[in-house]
């Protein structure tokens, strides 16, 4: 795969996997080819081969939560992408038990992907569910024989306006706040331990203190970066 044979390594985990089936990363390595080529069926087969292995694979999991994440966008499934996500954060836990720094803030990127994602899906659902209520309710004005064309016209303007209020009424994720100042971020930071606050909260605080607000261990001004992918996350809603 380093030389971007990956067809060619394929061919051959099959001969690693007959020398030594017990080895876990030989399925979550061949998993990543086929996700790779776009063999999701195949790569969701060898993650999970490879987690009842090891179920602290982290590679493996990472593997089976971006395989979900297709899967939801693909088939426009809520729940598939849920499924996702909240395996992105179970293999983001274990990134810092075990000490995979820059495996973590590959992970962290993809769970604000991952959340993306599930607003943009949610939202989906809402709108068409909008738009069958619409439907439904505009059907039963113009049959109520009940009312004449003028107590239609006032009734479709009540409708309109009902759904023109409702059309754009987001909630602001839940993520986009800062845990420090509960206000929503303008300036998102990260710290080495993968935790996002606002600038304004987290520098001064640093500065202060020298440690993680929310794991409260020791931190610098240097351990603390611009949040990119919550950025992007955020400049796109």
């Amino acid at each position: 795969k380093l030389n971007n044979d990956i067809k060619g390594a394929i061919e051959y985990y099959p001969l690693a996997i007959q020398e030594d089936n017990t080895q876990s990363v030989l399925y979550s390595n061949r998993a990543i080819c086929f996700k790779d080529l776009g063999r999701l069926e195949k790569a969701m087969e060898d993650a999970q081969q490879a987690i009842e292995i090891d179920e602290k694979n982290i590679k493996a999991q990472y593997v089976m939560a971006l395989v979900q994440l297709i899967r939801g966008q693909n088939e426009a499934s809520i729940a598939m992408a849920e499924k996702g996500e909240k395996r992105l954060r179970h293999a983001h836990g274990m990134c810092r038990s075990q000490k995979k720094d820059d495996f973590e803030k590959k992970i962290q990127q993809n769970i604000y992907r991952a959340r993306k994602l599930l607003f943009v899906l949610r939202e989906r659902e809402r709108l068409e569910k909008l738009e069958e209520f619409y439907r439904t309710v505009e059907a039963k004005i113009a049959g109520d024989a009940s009312l004449n064309s003028e107590g239609k016209r006032r009734k479709r303007q009540l409708l309109d306006k009902y759904i023109e209020r409702d059309r754009y009424s987001y909630e602001i994720p839940e993520y986009f706040v800062c845990e420090m100042s509960g206000r929503l971020m303008l300036d998102p930071m990260i710290t080495r331990y993968g935790n996002t606050f606002d600038a304004e909260a987290i520098l001064p605080f640093v500065r202060v203190h020298q440690k993680d607000f929310k794991e409260n261990k020791p931190l610098t001004l240097g351990e603390v970066y611009p949040n990119l992918a919550m950025r992007d996350a955020m400049e796109t809603f």
